[in-house]
């Protein structure tokens, strides 16, 4: 991570893909999370290996270390070849390295092991997969360019000469398209991973269940192409709540950060806190560069999710009516929008005077209305209801 940073800064990375151009570091930040990932799994294999705990007899009883469930799902026991390692390094991606996966999930396609026994035709899946792709990256030519959605508009005097709710209104959408850019390049990714067969989920008993217990993405008992989609489109452009947001953009990044900085903050079995969220935030952050736009980003957007909960617990009291009308999820879907592609603005124009002039020409509207609802929560905090 350390050389990662250093390259970084070195690159001015953020800066030169901001500007459009490439550079190694988009493929070395993949190529991290995945040799912390093996590095991680091999030391959590080794140390159910290792650890000892003392009993009442005069025996030393070999005794399994505390791991999540994903963390025991994903160990390693074996350490991989040097071919295995580079195997799995540099096979199946769009970016040399990417996207993110696990290591024995990889191994186990190698070898057509467990989900990859048998795998059908990916013709159709991938080729539908690869279309959509194109219209990711035709819809933002047509934004980014064509209406002139771009950093250049809402760096420019034009933009902050108009009308209040129009600077909000054409903010959000020049963070849309400035996605649909990483849209494009992810899809193409999964219709490489879906090519492979390495994206085959076969249908499960379990309703959607993964090794871990937790849902794998596959909405069902049905068989999918869904193991490894990197991002939910609807879900994040049209989601109520932003705390759910994360869970669909980026999901292989995202899945890392949860598993390997959130989880393992807290012990097994005790209750993650605020501050898991803003390390997790600030660790994504130092990942994707030292430049002040994502650091206001990432630690902008954990108050904001930590708002968005307080509205579900205070929903959690509310006839069902009123928390499932339209008018309510219409409400929150233009107010998750709105604040988090405010907050989103400074991870595209980066610098940091930039990122604040854009906040204060919208009179830092999402950092007022994220204010008002951690103090309302925190002065009047919403009842816990009752459990069956």
């Amino acid at each position: 991570m350390g050389y990662l940073i250093a390259n970084h800064v070195k690159q001015t990375s953020g800066l030169s893909w901001k500007e459009g151009n490439l550079d190694f570091t988009g493929a070395q930040m993949v190529a991290t999370l995945k040799l912390i990932s093996v590095a991680v799994c091999y030391q959590d294999g080794w140390g159910t290996r290792g650890t000892t705990k003392k009993v009442t007899t005069t025996k030393t009883e070999t005794a399994p270390a505390q791991l999540h469930a994903y963390a025991a799902a994903k160990k390693i026991d074996v350490r991989p070849s040097v071919l295995e390692f580079y195997s799995y390094l540099l096979a199946i991606g769009n970016l040399l390295s990417g996207p993110c996966y696990e290591y024995k999930d990889y191994i186990n396609y190698v070898h057509r092991r467990g989900d990859w026994e048998k795998i059908p035709s990916p013709v159709v899946p991938g080729t539908l997969r690869f279309f959509k792709a194109l219209a990711c990256a035709g819809a933002w030519m047509y934004f980014y360019n064509i209406m002139g959605l771009n950093v250049d508009f809402i760096e420019g005097e034009t933009w902050r000469a108009l009308p209040f709710v129009i600077r909000v209104l054409s903010l959000w959408g020049t963070v849309v398209a400035y996605r649909m850019k990483y849209y494009a390049v992810w899809v193409i990714s999964e219709s490489m991973m879906i090519f492979s067969g390495f994206s085959y989920k076969p249908a499960s008993k379990e309703g959607g269940k993964d090794a871990t217990g937790g849902t794998d993405g596959s909405g069902g008992t049905r068989e999918d192409w869904e193991r490894y989609v990197t991002s939910h489109i609807l879900s994040v452009e049209f989601n109520p709540s932003m705390a759910d947001v994360p869970r669909h953009w980026n999901i292989c990044t995202g899945r890392w950060l949860r598993h390997y900085v959130y989880e393992r903050m807290t012990a097994v079995g005790g209750k993650p806190s605020f501050v898991n969220m803003l390390v997790t935030q600030l660790v994504s952050g130092v990942w994707h560069g030292l430049l002040p736009g994502y650091w206001l980003f990432f630690g902008t957007s954990a108050f904001i999710f930590q708002a968005s909960r307080v509205i579900y617990r205070y929903e959690q009291g509310w006839p069902s009516k009123y928390r499932n009308a339209y008018l309510w999820w219409l409400v929150k879907v233009v107010v998750s929008g709105t604040v988090l592609n405010y907050a989103g603005a400074t991870f595209v124009v980066l610098e940091y005077g930039e990122s604040l002039r854009i906040w204060r020409s919208v009179s830092y509207f999402g950092h007022v209305w994220m204010a008002v609802v951690l103090a309302i929560g925190f002065a009047a905090p919403p009842r816990r209801q009752k459990q069956a």
